[in-house]
């Protein structure tokens, strides 16, 4: 995940300061990595009354928390504005179309 330059960068080891697998083993990155998106979803009541959550699955994390206050659980809104704004009907209609024009 990007997080450089943002706060959360600080709370991450390096693996030149520090051996991988300690880093996987226990550290905040370990943290990080097991949030899941139900956690995600849960946290927000937009993403829990959203008819996209089980597609959109909270979004990207790098991105809720650079966008939601640093908040690692907030909102990818990028996401939000592909679902709510039909993007991903069209998509998926384009996807269709193209499946058919090629078989």
């Amino acid at each position: 995940m990007i997080f450089h330059g943002l706060p959360i960068e600080n709370e991450l080891d390096s693996v030149f300061d520090k051996p991988l697998k300690d880093i996987i083993n226990d550290s905040p990155y370990t943290k990080y990595s097991a949030v899941t998106c139900r956690e995600c979803i849960e946290h927000n009541e937009e993403c829990r009354s959203c008819k996209y959550k089980r597609i959109c699955k909270a979004g990207c994390r790098a991105s809720a928390y650079q966008e939601d206050n640093h908040d690692y659980y907030g909102i990818d809104k990028m996401f939000c504005y592909y679902f709510k704004n039909g993007y991903y009907e069209k998509t998926k209609e384009l996807i269709e179309q193209l499946e058919k024009n090629n078989s």
